[in-house]
């Protein structure tokens, strides 16, 4: 139905090494971004960010 999705995986959590922390983690989500947004396939203006619990945050930096 031409839906992607890209699941972002915390530093320090699931199998992610590293250490949680606010830095962590938006720099973890920064560079998801900008890997996605350079994909030919991808269109920036079509991307929808969902943080959920701990995610709301990272997300909200992202955005800023």
């Amino acid at each position: 139905i031409g839906i992607g999705l890209l699941l972002v995986e915390y530093p320090g959590y699931g199998r992610s090494s590293g250490t949680p922390s606010q830095k962590s983690i938006t720099a973890t989500f920064v560079g998801a971004s900008d890997a996605l947004v350079s994909r030919e396939d991808v269109d920036p203006s079509r991307i929808v960010l969902v943080g959920r619990s701990l995610g709301g945050g990272a997300v909200c930096a992202l955005a800023r």
